[in-house]
């Protein structure tokens, strides 16, 4: 499954905003991964180049991803604090701007209706 929603990451009195399509993705222990091979996320990055980005390590100490430690976002309508955002090169076989991980499930009461293409949730 997956949702179009807007990630808002709020910097400060600075707020940017990504609009896209997020798969959930209950095996991804993250709270959101960003596709960079998405047009949408490259566009994104280049605009707000002054988004400070840390690197992301394996255990083998290899750089697998690039991330953001937002201090305030909202994504799908509810508030988040000191949320990491992953950006990776990898995970090719997706199509969607990036994928929603469990962290953020983690502080929500989440029902998937299927049959309606319905989502709805409740912050914990």
């Amino acid at each position: 499954p997956a949702v179009r929603t807007d990630l808002k990451i709020i910097d400060g009195v600075k707020e940017r905003r990504l609009n896209g399509n997020f798969n959930i993705d209950l095996g991804n222990a993250s709270f959101i991964f960003l596709f960079n091979k998405s047009k949408r996320i490259q566009e994104f990055l280049m605009a707000n180049s002054d988004m400070k980005m840390q690197k992301a390590y394996n255990k083998k100490k290899e750089v697998v991803a690039e991330a953001i430690v937002a201090k305030e976002c909202q994504l799908l309508n509810l508030q988040f604090d000191n949320s990491v955002i992953a950006i990776t090169k990898q995970l090719n076989r997706f199509t969607t701007e990036g994928c929603i991980g469990l962290k953020f499930l983690e502080k929500t009461v989440a029902v998937f209706d299927f049959d309606k293409s319905r989502l709805y949730l409740k912050r914990n």
